[in-house]
């Protein structure tokens, strides 16, 4: 996925792409099960045997706008933020190298810091 198309994503779009290619199991029928939905949350089954219905256990993420979610990843995937000189939006940066030594440099700029380095992670595992 090119970097225009990941920067038009909503912010749910973004957290479920994230989630999917950490490989977690997403779950999207629950949703009527959450009585304060918030549209940006993913859930995914955080159970260990995914086919015992009655022992499911869940949990949230949303990678756009939760440091606890978005904050490992960061310090994982050396994933560098930093505000930009006109103080509205900042930059995600991180680089990845090639088998020849080349650095590739990965960069999206956005008012929310979590989802521009999301989008960074998306675009440097894609």
């Amino acid at each position: 996925m090119t970097k225009e198309e990941l920067e038009s994503k909503s912010d749910f779009e973004i957290n479920e792409l994230t989630a999917i290619k950490l490989g977690l199991n997403i779950s999207k029928e629950q949703w009527m099960h959450l009585g304060d939905r918030d549209e940006n949350l993913v859930i995914i089954n955080t159970s260990k045997d995914s086919s015992d219905i009655i022992n499911r256990t869940f949990d949230t993420v949303d990678y756009c706008n939760k440091w606890a979610d978005m904050g490992p990843l960061l310090l994982e995937e050396l994933i560098e933020t930093a505000p930009l000189c006109n103080g509205n939006k900042w930059k995600a940066v991180v680089v990845k190298y090639d088998k020849r030594g080349n650095a590739i440099h990965y960069i999206s700029k956005h008012k929310n810091p979590l989802r521009a380095a999301a989008i960074v992670y998306l675009l440097r595992n894609g």
